[in-house]
């Protein structure tokens, strides 16, 4: 008794920090989704430069002194993107999964949970991909003075596609330390339900010879 009684606290023990953390996840990505649109969004910080005539707009992605001075501004846009739908999306899963306190139902739809954080892994991961394949030259930086932005933006998008991929997982143990208490069957555990079975089959197999007599 005494021994359930500890699975019991534990398993709900590791739930709920399990649940902290992955709300603290879903905080993380969402500000770090805001500092994204921030610095592309903040002409002075050199990264894409928009509030000008468009023949003047600089973005600082695809960007050399030897082919384009002014860089390529879909890439910028994209990106711009890529954080602004990243972070409503995060927004209205961290309220979703808030409903897991309240509500159990929730947590037995971890595969929903687990499908969304999924899709905006590799949503991210493609953003971290193009932002790092399109960085700007070595020269373009040391013009602008802008490599500590460029590289927080690509660390940034990073981050997010590592958050949600722990997020992933954590959707389901959740669920299943929640269901099982973080039971994991064991060779013992197997025998024991072996003989359990068997006694059963063996019941079974007594009734039918006795109905059989009768």
């Amino acid at each position: 008794m005494a021994r359930r009684i500890l699975g019991a606290y534990m398993g709900d023990a590791t739930v709920a920090s399990l649940f902290s953390v992955k709300m603290l996840f879903y905080l993380t990505i969402i500000a770090f989704s805001i500092t994204i649109l921030a610095l592309m969004g903040k002409s002075s910080d050199g990264i894409w430069v928009h509030s000008v005539p468009a023949a003047d707009e600089y973005c600082a992605y695809k960007s050399s002194l030897q082919v384009n001075h002014h860089g390529i501004a879909s890439y910028c846009k994209y990106i711009v993107a890529v954080a602004a739908i990243g972070l409503v999306i995060s927004f209205f899963e961290f309220c979703y999964a808030f409903l897991g306190i309240f509500f159990k139902w929730q947590q037995k739809l971890w595969y929903v949970e687990g499908a969304i954080n999924l899709f905006f892994w590799a949503w991210w991961l493609v953003g971290a991909i193009v932002a790092t394949a399109a960085r700007p030259s070595t020269g373009m930086l040391n013009l602008h003075n802008n490599r500590t932005e460029v590289n927080a933006v690509e660390a940034l998008l990073w981050a997010n596609m590592c958050l949600y991929f722990f997020n992933i997982f954590f959707a389901f143990f959740i669920y299943w330390v929640g269901e099982t208490g973080g039971w994991i069957p064991t060779v013992a555990d197997y025998r024991v339900l072996t003989s359990i079975e068997k006694d059963q089959n063996l019941s079974k197999s007594a009734e039918m010879h006795q109905e059989e007599s009768a």
